[in-house]
């Protein structure tokens, strides 16, 4: 979906690179889709990388685009560097947990590369939404931080 999407933005945004953490299985079959596209010099794959905050605090969007997903540690790291974020609002529902779309964050539908490509010219042109996602992703330190947490998981357990 990430790479279908990027193809359908390229030629607009020429200076833009994706690049895609991670290894796995599909390493093979997301090469050959860059090359089918005629993308090699526009996607790269570096597999698993020490340190992946060094490696994204300056990108300009971070993507998530599961399938299905828990509570995503990934979307927590971005949003807490201020990156924006665009994640497919898939079951279990973890980055609709995390999101709150078009405030800290953008969600699209599950397998919808043409969502997702729109979803990119949206930041991409428009610079004060941009910030607003920016600004509003990093409060997610505060939402998520580990005493406000245990605090509300101690509450519900003794409710219990």
């Amino acid at each position: 979906m990430l790479i279908h999407a990027f193809a359908k933005i390229a030629d607009e945004y020429p200076a833009v690179q994706l690049v895609i953490y991670g290894e796995g299985e599909l390493r093979a079959a997301l090469e050959a889709l860059v090359a089918e596209k005629g993308l090699d010099g526009r996607i790269s794959l570096p597999g698993n990388v020490e340190d992946v905050a060094a490696h994204i605090c300056k990108a300009r969007i971070f993507t998530l685009t599961s399938n299905t997903e828990g509570m995503p540690n990934s979307i927590m790291e971005a949003m807490a560097l201020g990156i924006p974020v665009i994640a497919t609002d898939c079951p279990c529902g973890g980055a609709a947990a995390l999101i709150e779309n078009e405030v800290n964050g953008l969600l699209v539908p599950v397998g919808d590369a043409f969502a997702l490509a729109d979803a990119f010219r949206r930041i991409f042109e428009d610079k004060e939404f941009e910030r607003k996602l920016r600004e509003n992703a990093c409060t997610i330190t505060e939402r998520m931080a580990p005493e406000r947490v245990n605090r509300a998981w101690e509450t519900y357990l003794n409710q219990l």
